[in-house]
Parts: structure tokens; C-alpha cells; sequence
């Protein structure tokens, strides 16, 4: 699988019509962060089963379950070769139902479906209504080998996630969080080097009375057996070292064998990684995951992957994260929490929509509670909620915004709830004309010594056509082909592709910069959040999100960095490219010019 992306890579440089930025609003390159998507407390278990390992459909997991689940996800994983081809992926529960999912490349837009890079698929289901009691069947299968398919259809892995009722067994505590990042070196993507370290995830509200042990399960997909690359919980980092280095120990977490982390064989599972940490000793109220692609042991500004001791992965995908903290007794009874509230369309004179989030750290109640809105003290709304087996509610509701400064309130109220003190959240805000974001472009600064290690250069027909074909026929290998056999596939290649005019992919000795950028809001009302995108000579490199949004009269500083070979650049900034945000003059959303990067 990793030399199927290095031919896309190539593909991407043969053919620059292919470099077009993903459209669609559930595919992006650089990932998509890991989220709580289900979350709560069972009076019993969470039990996690799993088939791990890229290999071809159809793909099954058959697994027991001791009774039938109060909530269950379903997850699989597609490796498409690249991200501009098209297919589709079948579900397939106990014969019961089959869900299918089309896989339309950088154009996807299914919310269930998260997908990153060059073509990795992650798929999200709720299954909960089609598991029993006993045995259970999951089976995916894809386009692979239809006729006229060109998506590569292997599948990563089925993970099946069940929390089950068992009364002597004592509580569960418990967040999944889902996503899809794609985390790489520089020189994984277009012309210009980027690169994205690091991500993380954070698991709020942790009850710690009556805890008798804490686990941390991460699926981690692409990883490369000898790539080291980390996993921290709470600032620690987990796993056991695989070879001496100065601290912190040099870690293989997504090494191809699953279960393995902590010691012992594991089982193999060709780029797909599942492991299981004990994090008793780390667990706090709040829990912070942190996936790191690699480390800059040796201090020379660069993570290397190749040589005698590599220091970090090409790239690898993160793609779901389990906490559970088991407790003895009978849990933790109710606790639901008031989160996230954010106002839309909130100018003077406007129907404005106001929302909230309801979380469910405990047991949930029974039945409907009640979620009030409130402006400036008094109340606007009251809505009875049901929450969702997933313990995640998203509550609307229309409020006319007046001119001036206001205090927006969001409470729920359970019966019984172990924790008040969450149960409400605020949000301050200044609603007036609507805003106006305009952005300035600083002088780029040169950072330390980063010379990247990417070197690219033009490359004739000829040769190109050698290195697609030996990469494309031996996609998912490591090693290449002997030389008879790259004769072989060469000649092939030549009888069915033209020659083909090779641009210069990217200049030499890339390094790294900071990009300066300050927005400003000269509008009358705070502004929701939005996206910086940046472009580097006529290539999107970056989509910074500013999910605070802006307040009115504010300015903020965005340092991006930049990766480009020193010299004078076309540099393009987009404030709110996809209009999302109701803006007074989107004339001085962007700004434009060629800057000088110096060496």
C-alpha cells in the first residue's frame, strides 16, 4: 500500500490536472480530526472486537455478544489508491441489512464516511438494532474487481464496538472518538512539501471514584513496520521502546503487528495497528490523545524515515480512539453537561439560530429533559430533549437578534444529576451589522535549520512511465521489482501510454518558514467561526480553521507554516472561502502578491 501511494504521488506529478484541492466537505488531504462521536456509562461492559490487516474482500468479522447491545458502532476501512478513484464499499450485518457507501473520491460528502490523503477510507455505522444476543456477522465488500473499477477495494480492517448491559459486572464509563487524520512528512502531497506532525483528542468529564482500571485503544492505519511514531496520553508517552534513544524512547506503534505495543508477539496486520494501553496510573477528569508522527531525535531540524535509524513514519492515519474506565459498584448514575454553544447568523435585526450540545458522562435518564435558552437572563426556549443511545444530543433554536452586547445561556436539568455544576454553558456576544473579515500577509520567516529532505526534479517521459509502472504493478509491496521484471512491466507500460510532458514537480532544498497572517473583524458583530485557506503558487497548502471564530473590532495572528525552496513565491490568502459567514465586504477577504522567502 505505501508504494501505491509513492505511484500516486508520481501520478500527481505526471499529470497536473490532478491536483485539484478536495471539494467535497467530508474529504481533506491533511485529515480529519478525531471526534467524540459516542460517549456514556453502561452498568456493565464495552467490549471492542476487531479483524485487522489489509487484505481483499470480502472481509468478515464474526464475534459473540453475552446480550444485545445498548449502543454499537461498526467501523471498516477502504484503501481506494488514490483519491480520484470512485467506488463503493458494502456493510453487511448478520444478513439482515446491507448499507452501501459510495466512494466518490476528493467528492465525498457522506457523513459517515471520513476520508483522507491519497484515497483512505474510513466508514462509521450504527448497527445497534441489527446485533443479538450470540453470535453476530459483519461482512464488507467492495467495487474491487468490477468491471470498469479502478478503486484499489481492500479492506483495512472491521472494528465492531458493543456496550452490553451486564448488572454484577459494575459500570463502564466510555468516549469513541472518531476521524480520519493523515499525518505525514513533507513531500507527501502536490508540488510543494507540507507536512502534519501531530493530532489530538480530548476525553472531558472522567469520573474517577470507584475506578478499578482505565484502558486506551487506538487504530492507527498506513503505518510502516520500522517508522517509529508515538501515542501520548496525558503527556506521557505509551508503548514499550524498540530500540535505545535519548528520551523520550524511540516507539513503533504502528509497526503492521497489532497488540504488541506493550510487549509480547502481537498479530500481524499488514497497515492496520490496533493496540491496547493500561492507562490506570495516567487516567485524570480530562484525558488528552496524542498521535505523533515522529521526533526529531538527532536535533537537525528533520524527521528522517529512511537509513539506519529512522526517526519517524512516511505517514500514518489515526482513525479511532476508545477510552473506558471501569468502576466497581453501580457507576455513576446521570450526568448530562451543556456544551459548545455558538451562535449563527447572530446580527442586528436577523433570525439568528442558537446551539447547543448535551453530552451524557453518566447513566442516561430515562426519558425526555428539558434544555432552556436563555438571552440576557431571560428565557427564550425550553426544548424536552430524548438523548440519543450515542449520548450525544444537538439542540437548535431560532432567536432575532437585537443590536448590542448580550449573554446567551444553554442549561439542561436531569433528575438526579450527580454533577450541576455542568449543566449549563454561556457565550457572550456583540450583534450588529454583520462582520467584515479582511486579511494581511506578513513577511515570511525563515525557521532554524530546516532543510528538508524532499528532492524532486524533472523526470522525461520515459522514465516516468518506468516509475508508475513499476510502483502501480507492485503497489503494496516494499521492495521493488528485479530488473528483468521492470523491463517486463516497462515495455507493457509503453505500449499503452503516450508519451507524457513532465513539469518540474517541485524546486530543491525545501525549508521551512512561518507565513505571518492577521485577520481583522471591522465588522459590528463577533464573527462565527471560519477558515483561512492559503495558496502557494496557484496550490492550496493549508486550511487553518478558527473555530473560536472573531469577536467585533478584533485581530488576530495566524503564523502558517510554509515549506518551500528559498526564493519569491506567489502567496494567495481566502478568509472565509466558502462564504459561509455573512460578511459586509468579501472585496478584502483575500490578499495576494509574490513574497520573498529568504535562504
Amino acid at each position: 500500500m505505501r508504494n501505491t501511494t509513492h505511484a500516486t504521488i508520481l501520478l500527481i506529478l505526471l499529470a497536473s490536472a490532478l491536483l485539484a484541492y478536495p471539494a467535497g466537505a467530508l474529504y481533506d488531504f491533511e485529515g480529519l480530526p478525531l471526534a467524540v462521536a459516542a460517549q456514556g456509562t453502561v452498568e456493565g461492559n464495552v467490549i471492542v472486537f476487531g479483524q485487522y490487516g489489509l487484505k481483499n474482500p470480502p472481509y468478515e468479522l464474526g464475534f459473540s455478544l453475552p446480550s444485545a447491545p445498548r449502543f454499537a458502532r461498526v467501523y471498516t476501512g477502504v484503501w481506494g489508491g488514490t483519491e480520484k478513484y470512485t467506488g463503493w464499499a458494502d456493510i453487511t450485518i448478520n444478513n439482515k441489512k446491507k448499507v452501501r457507501y459510495l466512494l466518490n473520491g476528493d467528492r465525498d460528502v457522506n457523513r459517515e464516511l471520513y476520508e483522507s490523503g491519497h484515497g483512505i477510507y474510513w466508514i462509521a455505522y450504527d448497527p445497534t438494532d441489527l446485533l443479538t444476543k450470540g453470535d453476530n456477522l459483519i461482512s464488507v465488500t467492495t467495487s474491487k474487481g468490477e468491471a470498469g473499477n479502478k478503486l484499489d477495494g481492500r479492506v483495512y480492517a472491521i472494528v465492531v464496538i458493543a456496550a452490553v448491559d451486564d448488572p454484577g459486572a459494575g459500570g463502564t464509563q466510555y468516549w469513541i472518538a472518531e476521524g480520519n487524520e493523515n499525518l505525514h512528512g513533507e513531500g507527501w502531497a502536490g508540488t510543494n512539501p507540507t507536512k502534519h506532525e501531530d493530532t489530538n483528542v480530548t476525553f472531558a468529564s472522567a469520573g474517577l471514584s470507584g475506578m478499578t482500571r482505565a484502558n486506551l485503544s487506538v487504530l492507527l492505519l498506513a503505518g510502516g513496520r520500522g517508522q517509529p511514531d508515538y501515542v501520548q496520553f496525558n503527556g506521557q508517552y505509551l508503548g514499550k521502546p524498540v530500540r535505545n534513544a535519548s528520551d523520550p524512547k524511540v516507539t513503533d506503534i504502528g509497526d503492521e503487528v497489532s497488540f504488541n505495543a506493550e510487549g509480547g508477539a502481537g498479530t500481524p496486520s499488514r497497515y492496520a495497528d490496533m493496540e491496547v494501553f493500561d492507562v490506570t496510573a495516567l487516567v485524570s477528569e480530562e484525558n488528552t490523545v496524542r498521535f505523533i508522527r515522529g521526533l526529531d531525535l538527532d536535533g537537525d531540524g528533520t524527521i528522517a524515515t529512511t537509513g539506519d535509524a529512522p526517526e519517524g513514519e512516511d505517514y500514518i492515519h489515526p482513525v479511532l480512539a476508545i477510552l473506558t474506565i471501569t468502576k466497581s459498584g453501580t457507576g455513576t448514575g446521570t450526568d448530562l453537561a451543556a456544551e459548545g454553544l455558538r451562535a449563527e447568523n447572530a446580527f442586528a435585526g436577523e433570525n439568528a439560530v442558537l446551539e447547543a450540545t448535551v453530552r451524557s458522562y453518566g447513566v442516561p435518564p430515562a426519558g425526555p429533559v428539558p434544555v432552556t435558552f436563555a438571552v440576557d437572563g431571560k428565557t427564550l426556549n425550553t426544548t424536552q430533549v430524548v438523548v440519543p443511545r450515542s449520548g450525544i444530543a444537538v439542540v437548535q433554536v431560532p432567536w432575532v437578534a437585537a443590536a448590542g452586547s448580550h449573554t446567551i445561556t444553554a442549561g439542561v436539568a436531569a433528575p438526579a444529576d450527580t454533577r450541576p455544576d455542568n449543566n449549563e454553558a454561556s457565550l457572550s456576544l456583540k450583534a450588529g451589522t454583520p462582520p467584515d473579515l479582511s486579511v494581511r500577509i506578513g513577511s515570511p520567516v525563515v525557521m532554524g535549520n530546516t532543510a528538508a529532505a524532499v528532492t524532486k526534479s524533472p523526470l522525461s517521459a520515459f522514465w516516468a512511465i518506468a516509475a508508475v509502472g513499476l510502483l502501480l504493478a507492485w503497489h503494496g509491496r516494499r521492495r521493488y521489482p528485479s530488473p528483468v521484471q521492470a523491463g517486463s512491466l516497462l515495455l507493457a507500460l509503453m505500449l499503452v501510454i503516450p508519451a507524457i510532458a513532465v513539469p518540474v514537480a517541485a524546486e530543491t532544498g525545501a525549508r521551512e518558514y512561518t507565513l505571518p497572517l492577521q485577520v481583522t473583524n471591522s465588522g459590528g458583530s463577533d464573527a462565527p467561526g471560519f477558515t483561512v485557506s492559503v495558496y502557494l503558487d496557484g496550490e492550496k497548502i493549508a486550511a487553518k480553521r478558527i473555530d473560536a471564530g472573531l469577536a467585533a473590532g478584533a485581530t488576530t495572528d495566524i503564523p502558517i507554516p510554509v515549506f518551500v525552496a528559498p526564493g519569491t513565491h506567489e502567496v494567495k490568502v481566502v478568509v472565509d472561502e466558502e462564504g459561509a459567514i455573512k460578511d459586509s465586504s468579501r472585496g478584502n477577504n483575500h490578499a495576494q502578491g509574490r513574497y520573498d522567502f529568504p535562504g
